[in-house]
Parts: structure tokens; C-alpha cells; sequence
């Protein structure tokens, strides 16, 4: 028998998530909600807090992306080896979908920290030999397109990740967190476990709410939901869940005892969307797992307890220019290169990137609310003022579903195609942690330009800000903190809206971005190294706050209380 490490009794928090971001290739992940729960399930560790995570070993993850000369795309299933990488439990549970029964098994990844200290977490699988090969295929894709199935996998998550911690003696769990609307069928498993004692099961769970928008929440039919899960409904379902669809984030909502937004904005957002006063948890990122390790090297060096105490990162001040400045260069030339060597590899004969241009990167989700292309809103004008200035550096996933980010990414291929004579643009494909820790810790500058309030929070630009990469950025999500806390650290799209969901106006917005590329971003880069370096410093400050340790201990204050 396969038999869990022994952890402390009780265990602090179960922290469930539809994806987790464990290691560059264990497909478990698709964005920044993979990230965030990998981060906070480290600090956890760090920390030394018992804990569990639980999520699903998707057989073919996300996908894997390939991107033509021409911009279209195609996609491969993102297939590994779980055994390679994780253990197998022998314990197995069984729940009831469509009327049939369902095996769900279990691997096991060990969290480990250099302490020693061990959080596992439970990846739960279908792809089990007792069950057909229809009930196979339910863990095969993260977010499958066929809404039946995301409605078996979010109860295979939830009432299948609480069955399986029982099977495996996890008897004294103190809290039950949900990491998004995902995560909500986990509620009626222990409201079922608690005779269904609606306040005694609130005690028990709390919620996280990344959604912005009500058009971005889980909802199903109830016609599906009775067909599908029909033994594991209350009869009181609809007063939870909403009346018309069962609403996800709702029936989470209405069975925590404690729900958060991921940013001070978010949390204004979320208020206003549930009706209902909501607090708020900015987000952070693991520092020791972002930070590149030529940064870490320097501050090793310069600031030898900021493994220990994170606040020492304000005394960045300390480290001379010269250091900071080669710093950057190492970090940068070693992202020129590897730019300029996927380039060779994909046999493109644009023009190849420079470590002395000002090197501006957006990496994250291509998805439409996110605006990758808005820099390209004027031609005439980017051309203008970024010839032999700038260059830009893409990366990012589309949905194999989503048209309209396909179109988006199609664009941006074709306008690199046309001036790659003028301005150096690529777009790397099949983005991923490796990809990503290049782009933070190498680019001058981290691109971030949403449709407001769309961005709840953001991570990306916490972990370039680590590595001294400067953002730029409208004012939505994290950053409004984070300007606040280091006026000097960024470069300001516009102004903060007065408004809660104002009109979205690409023209403005992008009329914006370039004044303050052309007035500050390109002159202070060119010209004034020593402006420049001040940024850098207060971007690295910010590290300070924008952390999964100090996440962490918000959630030990305001959430996890027993």
C-alpha cells in the first residue's frame, strides 16, 4: 500500500483546484489559476502548515500549441507519462453519474520543502481499467468544451477529491478551500457528511472568486444537472445555487463561511456581482520559484537573509548599479538567445533579436478581454515610434475553442510578417513556466493592457516586477496596489476609471499606451539609466507584498480561523 506521509493532526486546509501548476510538464495547468495554487501550495509547504491539495491528472492536460508561418494554429494533446512523475494510491472511491457508478483513482505528488517538510497533493483519474471508455474519457481534457463533461469533472473534483481525503484517513481537515467556482460540488459532499447542516458545513469551507463578470461563471441546466448528478442534490439546490441554472460560484458562495476576491479591486467587483459584501486576498507568487537564478544569485549575495525574512528585498537599495545593471544584461542576453534559437528552430529568416533594444514582452492567455494586439492599434504610429527602439516578444495559449483569439493571434503573426524589417516581433508558441521565467526575468518592460475591470488580478507581472522587469500596465487588478505601494516602480496606461465597468475604448486606450511609450518608457530607457535602475529597484520591492507567504498568511487570519 501506498501509504500518505504522515502529517500533523489537524490538517490545516484541503485546497482544491481544477488545475495546479506542479512542475513545466505535468499537464495539470492552462493559466494563472494553475499558477497561483502550485504558489500557494509551496508557500504552504515553506511554511510548514499541513495541508493538502487536490485536482485532477488530466491525461492530455491543456494542449500543446503549435503556431505556422502564416499565424493558424494547430493543437496536440499535451500527453505524459503520470507514472514517471507521480505515485499511484491504491485506494480507490466510487461515486454515482448517470445513474452508474464511477471509479475515481488517485496519484499522489509530494510538495517537499528544504526543510523537509512534505504537502502532497491528490490528482484524481478516471482513466481507471474498472471503468468503460466513456468514463475513461472524463479526465482526458482540462476544460473540455462539451458542457456535460466540465459538470462530471467539477463533481469528480468535488465530491470525489472529499471522498477520496476520507478514504485516506483525512478525518480531521479543518477547512475546505475552493479555488474558484470549479470547486463547488465539494459542498454538498460535506453538507451531505454533516447531515446537511447548512452553518456547520459554512464552518467548514471557504471560497476564492477569480471571476470578474457573471458571462465568466460555471453554469449548467438543471435538466443536465438532475440527469447527471441527480443523488447528490439537496432539496433545497436552487435556493444555493441559483434558481434558473446551477450557478457554480454562487453555491460556493452560499456554503463558505468565508469568500475572497484576488485583488483590492477584485473584491469591489465581486461585492457588486454576488450582491453581497466580499473581501479580498490579493494575489502573490512564490518568490524562490520565479525568480531567475541569476536574480537569486544576486540576491543571495547582496541581501543573504531574504530567503528568511522576504522584507530584506527593500533594502535593494544596497546593491550597487554596476551589479543590478549586469544583472539584468545576463538576465536579458540569456532570453536574446533563446529567442534568437527558437527562431532557428522554427527556420525563420526574419530579423533576429538585440540585447541593446528596448525589449517589451506579453505573456500570458490570448484571450480577447486581455487585448494582446492593442499595441498595434495604429500602425502607422507603433512604426513610427519603434523603429529601431523596440522590440516584442509574444507567448500565450488560445483555446482550441476560441475563434476569436485565434484571430487575435493570427493578426499579430501577419503584422510580423509585414514589418519584421522595421520592428522585431515573435510570438513564441506552446507558452509554459520555462518559457515564461525567460520572458520575466529577461525583458525591459511586462505588457499588460485588459478591457477594465476584466483582470481580477494578474500574477504575471508580480513575477517579472521580482526579476526587475518594469511594468506596464493599465490600472486594473493587482496593479492599482501595487502602484499605490511603489509609485516609481511602473509605467501607468491612462488613468484609473471612475467608473466600476466602464466602456471599453481601444482607441483611448491605446492612444495612451503609445504616449507614454514614446514621452517616458523609450526616452528614460535610451537616456537615463540611472531613472531607470530606480524603477527596477522599486519593482523588486514590491516583491515585499506581491508573495504567496504573505497570501498565505492573509488566508491563516481571514479564512482558515479554526
Amino acid at each position: 500500500m501506498n501509504i500518505l506521509p504522515k502529517q500533523p493532526e489537524p490538517v490545516k486546509v484541503a485546497y482544491f483546484s481544477m488545475e495546479i501548476m506542479l512542475e513545466n510538464d505535468i499537464a495539470t495547468y492552462a493559466g494563472g489559476l494553475g499558477m497561483l495554487a502550485g504558489d500557494i501550495l509551496r508557500s504552504l509547504c515553506d511554511k510548514s502548515i499541513p495541508a493538502v491539495g487536490i485536482t485532477i491528472a488530466f491525461n492530455n492536460g491543456y494542449t500543446n500549441q503549435i503556431i505556422n508561418n502564416d499565424g493558424t494554429q494547430q493543437f496536440m494533446p499535451a500527453e505524459w507519462i503520470k507514472n514517471d512523475q507521480l505515485s499511484m494510491m491504491s485506494e480507490t472511491v466510487t461515486i454515482i453519474i448517470e445513474g452508474r457508478e464511477l471509479t475515481i483513482a488517485c496519484y499522489r505528488y509530494d510538495i517537499v520543502s528544504p526543510k523537509g517538510f512534505i504537502v502532497p497533493v491528490l490528482l484524481l483519474t478516471t482513466d481507471y481499467y474498472t471503468n468503460s471508455d466513456d468514463q475513461k474519457y472524463f479526465t482526458k481534457y482540462l476544460y473540455d468544451h462539451d458542457q456535460r463533461i466540465r459538470l462530471i469533472q467539477e463533481a469528480i473534483l468535488g465530491i470525489g477529491g472529499t471522498k477520496i481525503l476520507r478514504k485516506l484517513g483525512y478525518d480531521n481537515i479543518e477547512n475546505f478551500h475552493m479555488n474558484d467556482g470549479h470547486c463547488a460540488f465539494l459542498t454538498l459532499e460535506t453538507l451531505k457528511e454533516n447531515n446537511y447542516d447548512i452553518q456547520k458545513t459554512k464552518n467548514q469551507c471557504c471560497f476564492t472568486t477569480h471571476t470578474p463578470v457573471p458571462a465568466g461563471r460555471d453554469r449548467f441546466d438543471y435538466d443536465m444537472v438532475y440527469k447527471v448528478l441527480g443523488e447528490y442534490l439537496p432539496l433545497n439546490i436552487r435556493e444555493l445555487a441559483g434558481n434558473d441554472k446551477l450557478d457554480m460560484p454562487q453555491l460556493a458562495w452560499s456554503l463558505s463561511k468565508y469568500v475572497n476576491g484576488v485583488s483590492k479591486k477584485h473584491g469591489v467587483v465581486s461585492t457588486d456581482m454576488f450582491k453581497d459584501e466580499i473581501d479580498y486576498i490579493t494575489n502573490g507568487v512564490h518568490l524562490f520559484t520565479w525568480a531567475s537564478p541569476v536574480t537569486q544569485e544576486i540576491f543571495d549575495k547582496y541581501l543573504p537573509e531574504w530567503r528568511s525574512d522576504i522584507n530584506q528585498l527593500n533594502n535593494i537599495d544596497s546593491v550597487p548599479d554596476d551589479v543590478l545593471l549586469q544583472m539584468q544584461q545576463i538576465n536579458k542576453k540569456n532570453l536574446v538567445e533563446y529567442v534568437n534559437k527558437y527562431l532557428d528552430h522554427k527556420h525563420d529568416h526574419g530579423s533576429r533579436f538585440d540585447t541593446n533594444a528596448l525589449t517589451i514582452s506579453f505573456g500570458r492567455r490570448c484571450v480577447a478581454y486581455k487585448r494582446p494586439d492593442l499595441i498595434f492599434y495604429d500602425l502607422k504610429r507603433l512604426l513610427r515610434l519603434g523603429i529601431g527602439k523596440i522590440q516584442i516578444i509574444y507567448s500565450g495559449k488560445t483555446h482550441p475553442d476560441d475563434g476569436e483569439a485565434a484571430d487575435i493571434l493570427k493578426r499579430i503573426i501577419e503584422y510580423r510578417n509585414k514589418f519584421s524589417e522595421i520592428i522585431s516581433i515573435v510570438y513564441i508558441e506552446n507558452y509554459c513556466p520555462s518559457v515564461a521565467k525567460f520572458l520575466y526575468s529577461g525583458s525591459d518592460v511586462w505588457l499588460n493592457n485588459p478591457v477594465v475591470p476584466m483582470e481580477a488580478s494578474g500574477t504575471s507581472g508580480m513575477k517579472a516586477a521580482l526579476n526587475g522587469t518594469i511594468n506596464l500596465s493599465m490600472m486594473d487588478g493587482w496593479f492599482i496596489e501595487g502602484v499605490e505601494m511603489q509609485p516609481e516602480s511602473s509605467f501607468i496606461i491612462g488613468e484609473q476609471p471612475s467608473e466600476l465597468y466602464p466602456t471599453r475604448n481601444d482607441a483611448k486606450d491605446s492612444d495612451d499606451l503609445y504616449k507614454v511609450l514614446e514621452d517616458q518608457v523609450i526616452p528614460m530607457f535610451y537616456e537615463n539609466k540611472s531613472e531607470w535602475l530606480k524603477k527596477v529597484r522599486a519593482s523588486i520591492k514590491l516583491a515585499t507584498y506581491f508573495n504567496t507567504n504573505r497570501v498565505v498568511d492573509e488566508y491563516m487570519k481571514k479564512a482558515w480561523k479554526n
